[in-house]
């Protein structure tokens, strides 16, 4: 900022800090940019087990859950 006698401080432009490696921006920033390849490799991983393993849901109970909740968020995800 510049000192101005007449008007005060004047802000010419605000400049963003950059956001340090281990910063919550960063890590969204990561988070986001892995995505795709996130999304795919778990369209992979559903499609391999129903391939090769037919869960009964009183026996496998928790993975019907996960690959339900997976498939909630791809959907969500606009990818389902």
């Amino acid at each position: 900022m510049a000192d101005d006698p007449e008007y005060g401080d004047v802000r010419i432009a605000d400049i963003p800090d950059v956001a340090s490696p281990d910063s919550e921006e960063m890590a969204n920033a990561r988070l986001m940019a892995s995505a795709p390849e996130l999304a795919a490799a778990l369209v992979e991983l559903r499609k391999q087990l129903w391939a090769h393993f037919k869960p009964n849901v009183r026996k496998h109970f928790s993975l019907m859950v996960a690959d339900a909740a997976a498939g909630t968020a791809l959907h969500k995800a606009g990818v389902l």
